[in-house]
């Protein structure tokens, strides 16, 4: 009984991890004009794992400047006119950890960032308890999976978004061009068949 009911709350932490993880790589940004904003995520001790996946959906070039800041303020990660990056990195120390989007080198245009940041191991002991059972690990590594799949989904969502926009907006280009194009070519053939028409004009003499 004891080892069912075990298992019943390890299933329920498996659920519960799953909807968190469909709501975390869900998350999305506007990023002001000249401006940034950052996340703040919390690392238990030094040398945790981070993570970041960002993507810019929408607006201009489709790039933004990145920075992920220690909690003394020293960059851990940085990179400049980016459109989509995954990060890995060991933190250096324990505390707060800033992930910072800047749209500083737009000044009218607005940008969507998708993104998913996350810092720690599911699989590390938590402070000093007993290892996990072979069980306990095998269904832990089963829920770091489903994390990662979900976060390829979102990667997979996101770059579909971004090229059917593209390719929608292509499109649009192209028609207005043609319908452009179409109008100029009346235009000219009209002007040419009353040019035409004024120099053949025969002139009467009352």
């Amino acid at each position: 009984m004891a080892m069912a009911a075990r298992l019943l709350a390890l299933l329920w932490y498996v659920h519960a991890a799953a909807c968190a993880s469909s709501l975390a790589t869900a998350l999305t940004v506007k990023v002001p004009a000249n401006d940034g904003v950052c996340f703040y995520e919390k690392a238990r001790m030094e040398g945790e794992r981070g993570y970041l996946h960002f993507q810019v959906a929408t607006g201009g070039r489709q790039d933004v400047d990145v920075e992920i800041l220690a909690p003394d303020g020293e960059s851990v990660w940085d990179g400049s006119v980016l459109t989509e990056e995954k990060v890995l990195f060991n933190a250096p120390m324990e505390g707060v950890y800033q992930f910072c989007f800047s749209n500083k080198m737009s000044t009218r245009t607005q940008k969507t960032v998708a993104f998913d940041i996350a810092i720690g191991d599911p699989t590390d002991d938590d402070e000093g308890k007993a290892p996990h059972d072979a069980i306990e690990k095998s269904i832990i590594r089963l829920t770091e999976g489903l994390n990662e799949v979900k976060m390829e989904q979102m990667y997979v969502a996101t770059r579909e978004r971004i090229h059917r926009k593209t390719a929608e907006s292509t499109a649009s280009r192209v028609f207005w061009s043609s319908v452009l194009e179409a109008a100029m070519l009346l235009t000219m053939g009209g002007c040419q068949i009353y040019y035409l028409r004024k120099q053949f004009e025969t002139k009467r003499y009352v």
